[in-house]
């Protein structure tokens, strides 16, 4: 698949799947939309700031599941309090395919 994918994302802390939140972001793959969107948010969700190499290791983001279509990842924001959240990801459609 080439070109850029409109993908769905859903998270939600662990252990607490109600509180789910969902965005859409267009980029090329799983790893932009994760590094690139939804950990900058978190980031500053958890922290009060979007400095991801100081909230963040690799070793915190953990890829439970991945295919062409979907993946999942458990990241862990280590602090006094870890925080852990479950982030869902969907490839929905592909920009400026029109069916």
């Amino acid at each position: 698949m080439d070109g850029k994918f409109i993908y769905n994302v859903e998270y939600h802390k662990k252990g607490k799947p109600n509180g789910k939140r969902s965005l859409h972001v267009i980029a090329d793959d799983y790893e932009e939309v994760l590094w690139t969107h939804v950990l900058k948010m978190l980031c500053e969700k958890v922290h009060g700031h979007d400095f991801l190499f100081i909230a963040l290791k690799e070793k915190d983001v953990i890829r439970n599941k991945s295919n062409n279509i979907i993946a999942e990842y458990t990241v862990t924001f280590r602090d006094r309090i870890d925080t852990t959240y479950i982030v869902n990801m969907e490839v929905i459609g592909e920009r400026g395919i029109l069916k």
